[in-house]
């Protein structure tokens, strides 16, 4: 391939583009860059090899570049060979033509440029415009024929690590201002260089190439070395032109220059904003100032920062009136639904309080100061951390989580439509409770909508900047069931595009948080995400007594409530229901537990919708009711939905009623019907249908369980249903609570799975969380002897009346053992996250253990969480055997080690220089030397499970470590990945 082919393929998407008519005259003036560009960098190639003193410039604008170019010029060293020759007379005729041209008014190419680039128009006389286009036209050519009559003979081809073009025995390597590509063009040109990476322009196409500046040979990376600030000027721009492509019509980064002369240092973007309207055309100034300020030219020699653009092409004050618009209707919907559920009024201002508190991962307090969460989220998106900061707010259901949220973003929207310049960020609410969404982006957009301002994409640049954090209500909820199966899957991409920066608020239930998204998180590769988890707090009984007073309870109809009727109280959901019962229907039903005040409200109601309008009768009686609200429960469960179609609850009333034909039998029940429940969702074909509050799901799903249950000494049924998907705690209280002999049976039924990998893993969760349950309401005592394939949070065993315990190849998040007592416990194959107890508890109490199975050991005040720290005390103890050492028995086990700790915090920061951290948040890396923690970061990169990014961050320069394979996986030892095993390979070999 000769050099007039790259030359024409570079050139052809310009030229394929004239009209012969005036508006030429942008791709005519992109085209002369262009031929600038390509003889500057050969310019630059011909002064490397002739040991010039010319090197590249980060970020070059054209005048810079045709300064080098004239340079060059003057240079003895160049046309002292073919090459040289050739190159200065082609670069002589180029800038001779530059210089030549003229055109109506305009004296020089630089008085069109800068009229353009100050947003003016060029002419308004059609004969001037197609004038000016014209000499363009003709001054492209010159400069295309400068270029390939000198040079376009010359053969370019790729050789090694370099891109060659010869003149006949004299070559000129252009790597690493060239880049040779597979595909037409088959060469792409220098664009520009950050810190990290050199980036190349491909005309004609939307993807540029880029190359990392880490994988170049050390000469290249030492000529094209860039200052810091040229670096941030680079990384600025990137930023800018990414952020801008949420705002056009084809979400395309736009292109881009750095000014010159007055202008230099600026970065200048020419782009089109899309709007509900119409197209905008655009054009932008930014810059870094002299204290890395980002910044916005907003008019002439006025710099704003650049969050005020965002702000400004955001239409910032609009899109917070019209967020507050669209919670308050939310709201008020919210309120009259909850009314018509309880038979409350709509507008009883009583509030109970709200409190939360930090709580670590095991939801144990880490601190026992109340937690603001406005605060904190306002103070995260000030700061430049390393990390998307995550608030993951969990809780039961029926706590108040949405009412907390929803009016949070309500009270932000309020005042950010009121005072538009107060800094504090905009918080955008989705609510996903009741939902079955394909993904984030469609509850997201649906809560968009009301803007027509915003789409998922512009609201991740306002998130990345600051300028907006994404609540996601109920984000458990958001796809059903189903959202078990991948805890993390909604939320990942949104992570991704994020980059480490932003703020995420979520809320789900504490268990979800416990079983579910931990463990796919630790599973995933290349998130930067730090979570600090927040626990909405129960209210005590004075703050329940406080708040039913408040709603009118009168204190004498609260005696003789149980203890565990106080708990549920303390549920702000429970106690508004108890209140509306006792005002309304307490007087006619008498005492009934919580349970049935609850389900017997939410029939009253439904049953209301269904009256036979000739008759006033009820179409279904309150236990043809009940049976169909059971019926839909378990085909939600069957589904893994949250939803269901108009057809299908027909389905569900056919089965409830028995009756296949329903009108013949309830004439008018098939129309009625689609009145029954919440609408939660409606397109243009299709109503759905859902439970007014997940909590009311969770009632009829232990209606469901419980009528198998009492099928005494067939349990299969139960475990039918339990295979289906992932059921709460609570229901597994309540059902503990209305059948504790059909429960103790079951679960004692149920109890060994065994460890086919055909056992569903929601069935191991299911009866897991069954048996813990029991544990505890049994005050420690085991709900059965043995237990096998159960997966289980904590198990805490109390002396009493048991003896022997099996618990075989589970999984037990903590396990403590009896604090006295003759008794034995088997955990063959079982693991362990955490092992409590006294030492010679452990010793007299616990067999078969398996160390490596135990991730950490507390025997007393003492505390272990390292694999040879654990083994070491088992065998002190003669609880194990030693074991042979192969290989770097140190360096195995500390990488085990550091492995476990980053699966949990999951951001590994450290100092540019030296690779150690200055956080004590990684203090846990001191536990083995330095040079230890060393060689394992420097194994993970040689074996490409991770790699280096550079960050912003105060103080020293900083490095995020990144995972290309989670850590979770690397510790597993995934026997397919050809990359782990050669990790754990060198480590373990004996050499």
């Amino acid at each position: 391939m000769n050099f007039a082919a790259v030359i024409e393929a570079l050139s052809s998407p310009y030229t394929d583009r004239w009209t012969n008519s005036a508006s030429d005259t942008r791709e005519c003036l992109a085209l002369v860059d262009l031929y600038v560009r390509m003889a500057w960098t050969l310019t630059l190639c011909e002064s490397r090899r002739t040991g010039g003193h010319h090197r590249p410039v980060s970020t070059p604008g054209m005048g810079t570049m045709l300064a080098v170019v004239r340079a060059a010029q003057k240079d003895s060293t160049f046309g002292s060979d073919p090459m040289g020759a050739a190159l200065s007379a082609a670069t002589a005729e180029l800038v001779q033509a530059i210089d030549a041209f003229r055109a109506s008014s305009f004296t020089s190419l630089k008085a069109v440029r800068d009229r353009l680039d100050h947003g003016e128009a060029l002419s308004t006389n059609e004969a001037e415009a197609s004038e000016l286009a014209e000499r363009l036209r003709q001054l492209c050519t010159a400069m295309k024929t400068a270029l390939g009559e000198k040079l376009g003979a010359f053969p370019l081809g790729a050789s090694g690590q370099q891109l060659l073009l010869s003149a006949g025995t004299h070559s000129l390597n252009l790597v690493p201002l060239w880049v040779a590509l597979d595909l037409p063009p088959h060469a792409g040109l220098y664009g520009h260089a950050g810190k990290d990476e050199v980036t190349y322009l491909i005309p004609g196409s939307h993807q540029r190439s880029s190359r990392s500046i880490d994988k170049m040979t050390a000469s290249d990376k030492d000529w094209l070395a860039v200052s810091e600030r040229q670096g941030a000027l680079s990384r600025f721009a990137k930023q800018v032109t990414t952020d801008l492509a949420a705002y056009t019509e084809d979400h395309t980064a736009p292109d881009y220059h750095f000014g010159d002369d007055e202008e230099a240092g600026w970065l200048i973007v020419p782009w089109t904003r899309a709007t509900s309207d119409q197209n905008q055309p655009r054009l932008d100034r930014f810059r870094l100032s002299q204290n890395d300020e980002k910044q916005w030219l907003e008019a002439k020699d006025q710099w704003r920062p650049y969050t005020a653009f965002l702000k400004d092409i955001s239409n910032w004050p609009v899109l917070a009136r019209r967020i507050g618009i669209g919670l308050d209707e939310a709201s008020r919907t919210r309120r009259e639904e909850e009314a018509a559920r309880l038979g409350s009024s709509p507008t009883s201002n009583a509030r109970g309080p709200a409190r939360l508190r930090e709580v670590d991962s095991d939801l144990k307090a880490s601190s026992d100061e109340s937690f603001d969460l406005r605060e904190r989220i306002d103070r995260a998106c000030e700061l430049v951390k390393p990390a998307t900061e995550v608030f993951f707010l969990v809780g039961q259901a029926g706590l108040g989580k949405t009412e907390l949220m929803m009016s949070a973003a309500y009270e932000r929207a309020t005042l950010l439509a009121k005072t538009p310049d107060d800094p504090r960020p905009l918080y955008l609410f989705v609510s996903s409770t009741g939902r079955t969404l394909a993904s984030l982006e469609d509850a997201v957009n649906g809560a968009l909508n009301i803007t027509k301002l915003l789409s998922s994409q512009s609201a991740r640049v306002l998130c990345r900047n600051g300028l907006l954090v994404l609540i996601v209500d109920g984000f458990d909820e958001l796809l059903g069931s189903s959202g078990y199966e991948n805890a993390l899957g909604s939320l990942e991409p949104w992570f991704r595009d994020l980059g480490g920066k932003g703020v995420v608020v979520a809320s789900a239930r504490s268990s979800y948080y416990l079983t579910q998204y931990q463990r796919s998180l630790a599973n995933a590769a290349g998130l930067s995400v730090e979570h600090t988890l927040i626990e909405l707090q129960p209210w005590s009984r004075t703050e329940a007594e406080t708040f039913l007073g408040d709603m009118g309870t009168s204190p004498a109809t609260l005696t003789g409530l149980s203890e565990r009727d106080w708990r549920l109280l303390g549920i702000p959901f429970f106690a508004k229901a108890f209140s509306a019962w006792r005002q309304t229907r307490a007087a006619q039903q008498g005492n009934q537990p919580l349970f049935e005040i609850v389900v017997g409200q939410y029939l009253d109601r439904e049953a209301s919708k269904l009256k036979d309008d000739l008759r006033g009768a009820p179409l279904l009686d309150q236990a043809e009711l009940r049976m169909l609200f059971a019926e839909v429960a378990e085909m939600m469960l069957q589904q893994k939905t949250r939803e269901l179609e108009l057809r299908e609850l027909v389905q569900c009333a056919q089965m409830a009623t028995g009756f296949e034909n329903l009108e013949q039998h309830r004439a008018g029940l098939t129309n009625r019907l689609s009145a029954i429940c919440a609408m939660s969702v409606n397109t243009s074909t299709t109503k759905k249908f859902s439970f007014s509050h997940e909590v009311m799901f969770d009632c009829f799903v232990t209606i469901v369980l419980e009528t198998a249950l009492r099928r005494r000494g067939d349990f299969s049924g139960v475990r039918r249903l339990l295979e289906l998907g992932k059921v709460q705690a609570d229901v597994f209280e309540w059902l503990s609570e209305r059948c504790p002999t059909e429960t103790l049976l079951c679960v004692e039924r149920l109890s060994v799975l065994g460890t086919s990998p055909d056992v569903p893993q929601a069935l191991r969760e299911n009866v897991g969380t069954w048996w813990s349950i029991l544990l505890r309401r049994r005050s420690g005592l085991p709900p059965s002897s043995r237990a096998i394939g159960l997966r289980m949070e904590t198990v805490e065993l109390n002396y009493g009346d048991w003896k022997d315990l099996s618990l075989t190849n589970c999984e037990i998040g903590f396990l403590r053992v009896p604090a006295q007592g003759r008794h034995r416990m088997s955990v063959s194959g079982t693991k362990i996250g955490q092992l409590a107890g006294a030492a010679d508890r452990l010793r007299a109490t616990v067999a078969d253990v398996s160390p490596e199975l135990v991730g950490a050991l507390q025997v007393g005040a003492e505390w272990w969480d390292s694999k040879r720290a654990v083994r070491s005390w088992f065998v002190e103890q003669r609880m194990a055997e030693a074991e042979v050492a192969h290989g770097d028995e140190d360096a195995v086990d500390a990488a085990d080690y550091f492995l476990g700790k980053i699966e949990r915090s999951h951001q590994v920061v450290v100092t540019e220089q030296g690779r150690l951290p200055d956080d004590s948040r990684l203090s846990w890396t001191k536990h083995y030397d330095a040079a230890v923690w060393l060689a394992f970061l420097e194994r993970l990169i040689r074996h490409e499970l991770a790699h280096w990014e550079s960050i912003q961050a105060s103080g020293q320069a900083k490095v995020r470590l990144v995972f290309d394979v989670a850590p979770a996986r690397i510790r597993q030892r995934e026997a397919d990945n050809s990359k782990v095993a050669g990790f754990w390979a060198e480590m373990e070999s004996d050499e």
